[in-house]
């Protein structure tokens, strides 16, 4: 249990680190981030999958957010703390315990 709610194991020891193809929804963006693909800005709210996780010269994803057809919104590489997100676990992610902070 925490903070009086049950996870599965695995959800409770969830790294704050992402992994290539894990899809999260974006809980805050920095302003100044600009996406380098695409026609929109992202925004609160946006799911988007990690295309990469990048090493080096420092800890950086690349992130792509898709509309319903399939067609790309935008494509961003970001720091860890130009953004805050929460897992997508499908439907229902309201109260993931790895949310970023």
């Amino acid at each position: 249990m925490v903070n009086g709610q049950w996870f599965a194991p695995s959800q409770t020891r969830m790294k704050k680190e992402l992994q290539q193809y894990e899809v999260v929804v974006l809980t805050a963006v920095s302003k100044h981030v600009r996406p380098w693909a695409g026609k929109d800005q992202p925004q609160e709210g946006d799911k988007a999958v990690v295309l990469e996780v990048l090493q080096s010269p420092k800890l950086m994803y690349e992130l792509e957010c898709s509309d319903e057809n399939g067609a790309t919104k935008w494509i961003v590489k970001m720091e860890q703390k130009d953004f805050r997100f929460r897992r997508f676990f499908g439907s229902n992610s309201e109260n993931d315990p790895a949310e970023s902070k």
